[in-house]
């Protein structure tokens, strides 16, 4: 506008969803916006119909701004955008200029873009479905006739139009150029595209695994496997002892107590043999003692068999009588007959 700007002026962009048939969702709206002596805001408004579902009021610094929506935005919307001035500083010419408004967001169903140009037709997905047949009116760059390979790429020049920086938009053709358009297997390999057009193979490898080692990683093995299943979770490793000790803290192998207690049975067995060996000698010697007779002791001179065949032959009571074998007259003795008969 010529004359300078005031709070009454204000102007209206409004994008008619019905056109084009294309649903999306509305995540954000980038608005390129420059103001001299004003401060301005833009008013958000979608519209199902007739019936206001959303809107929303921004303030805008000068530069880009991003503007959160979240919205949905399907065929029979349309998205009104308000720019108007709140606000006007001192100022020999103050304005406002709008640059660029870009809508960033996703598609939620198919299309009927073709009718401007672009993409015919695409999915919730982003996959899109192109014609059999294209014309080349339809996709022209320079008066140049392009192949329907290239119709996902954008020329230079238009991305930087769109974006306001060559090197920018340089960055994002190459990019496009070599970001993987299609892939197809077959066996083991596989082929892929490229947005330039260009395409190239990849051959896979069957990859084997050996078992682990000490020294190498590798797969587990089934006798580990076992091994592991094996073990109780939370178990520690136990120190037993091979050898009995009034020391150690450790376990004791069954084994070596089994052994110990074995050689003490051996060991006690043997002195109990030697016990009932002794027993058995003692019970020998008893039987043949003599039995002690009250007012008896027990003499060093044996008691022989001629001894008991004379004391056999002696009566009872007798006395050792003494017989003089000659006449005496002091002699008290008896007389032997003999010596009387004579």
């Amino acid at each position: 506008m010529s004359k300078p700007y005031t709070t009454n002026d204000k102007i209206r962009i409004t994008i008619d969803n019905s056109i084009c048939g294309y649903s999306c969702t509305l995540k954000k709206l980038l608005v390129d916006f420059y103001s001299i002596g004003v401060s301005g805001r833009v008013v958000i408004e979608i519209f199902n119909g007739n019936n206001l579902s959303y809107t929303e009021t921004n303030n805008l610094g000068s530069g880009w701004n991003s503007i959160p929506l979240d919205s949905v935005f399907y065929p029979t919307y349309k998205l009104h955008l308000t720019f108007e001035i709140y606000e006007v500083a001192e100022h020999n010419n103050p304005g406002f200029y709008i640059s660029k408004i870009i809508g960033l967001g996703r598609p939620i169903s198919g299309s009927n873009m073709a009718k401007s140009g672009h993409l015919y037709a695409y999915d919730g997905s982003q996959n899109a479905t192109f014609p059999a047949n294209v014309s080349a009116t339809e996709f022209k760059e320079n008066g140049t006739k392009l192949e329907t390979k290239y119709a996902l790429k954008t020329s230079v020049n238009a991305l930087s139009n769109l974006v306001g920086n060559t090197a920018v938009a340089t960055q994002i053709d190459n990019a496009i150029d070599n970001t993987i358009t299609g892939l197809s297997v077959s066996g083991k390999t596989i082929t892929y595209t490229k947005g330039s057009g260009t395409t190239g193979t990849i051959t896979t490898q069957d990859t084997t695994y050996s078992d682990a080692t000490s020294a190498n990683a590798g797969l587990m093995s089934i006798s580990d496997k076992v091994k592991l299943d094996g073990i109780a979770v939370g178990a520690n490793k136990t120190i037993v002892d091979t050898a009995l000790s009034d020391s150690s803290t450790n376990p004791v192998q069954n084994k070596v107590v089994n052994t110990a207690i074995s050689n003490v049975n051996t060991t006690l067995t043997t002195k109990v043999n030697l016990i009932n060996a002794k027993f058995e000698e003692v019970d020998g010697q008893i039987a043949n003692k003599v039995d002690k007779i009250s007012g008896k002791g027990l003499s060093t001179n044996d008691y022989t068999t001629a001894e008991k065949t004379k004391l056999a032959g002696i009566a009872e009571g007798a006395n050792k009588t003494t017989v003089d074998s000659a006449l005496s007259e002091t002699s008290t003795n008896p007389v032997q007959n003999k010596a009387v008969n004579a």
